[in-house]
């Protein structure tokens, strides 16, 4: 049943409804499985088929459906951007990451958009581009600010000391730490022993 609603969405975009989403979602969480156990390499041929299926969606998805379909087509692209990195193609990595941000904004969903420009802050820190991280890290801040979840605020704040030390900025580097510390510790569902990994995983990455 759920093929053919989705055959049928294809047929006549405006057909989409929340099981096809839902048909979508699961199978790009499928394809996150794929990327676990086998790579980028064969995740990403599947990853862009089904990111051009939802890009055909969109043309005329129903608006009340809209934003959660972009959600999904930013969260694919986001996706995409990491298997391009981990294929060391940072140029298509970036793109990708950048349609995931300008989907997320579109969507108005912050989280996501978060999660695109961290991830392109850590490509950039693993390719040595201090100042662009610490950019992207700053625009992920900045929206993260908004947000009332204090572990979203702690993996900007990892970022955002992985760039600063790529750069040779220690200082503020250990700054950044520590807000990840302030923003673990307030998260009050998390135990004191997540608290400790927290901070013993940034110290690591910097």
């Amino acid at each position: 049943d759920e093929q053919q609603r989705l055959t049928r969405a294809i047929a006549s975009p405006s057909r989409v409804d929340e099981q096809v989403i839902d048909h979508i979602d699961t199978m790009h969480l499928y394809c996150k499985r794929q990327d676990d156990a086998l790579g980028a390499r064969t995740a990403l041929p599947i990853a862009l088929v089904q990111r051009d299926l939802v890009r055909g969606l969109l043309v005329e998805c129903p608006t009340a459906l809209r934003p959660r379909l972009l959600a999904v087509y930013s969260d694919m692209s986001t996706s995409i951007g990491y298997y391009f990195f981990d294929l060391d193609d940072l140029d298509s990595a970036r793109h990708f990451c950048d349609q995931g941000r300008a989907a997320a904004h579109d969507a108005g969903h912050a989280e996501l958009g978060i999660y695109a420009l961290c991830e392109m802050s850590d490509h950039a820190s693993w390719h040595g581009k201090s100042p662009a991280a610490i950019d992207l890290a700053a625009a992920a801040q900045s929206l993260a600010n908004k947000t009332d979840d204090p572990l979203m605020r702690v993996f900007v704040a990892q970022r955002a000391a992985s760039a600063y030390a790529v750069g040779g900025q220690y200082r503020a580097s250990m700054i950044q730490c520590e807000k990840a510390d302030d923003n673990l510790a307030s998260a009050g569902h998390v135990s004191a022993e997540s608290t400790e990994i927290g901070r013993a995983s940034c110290r690591e990455r910097v």
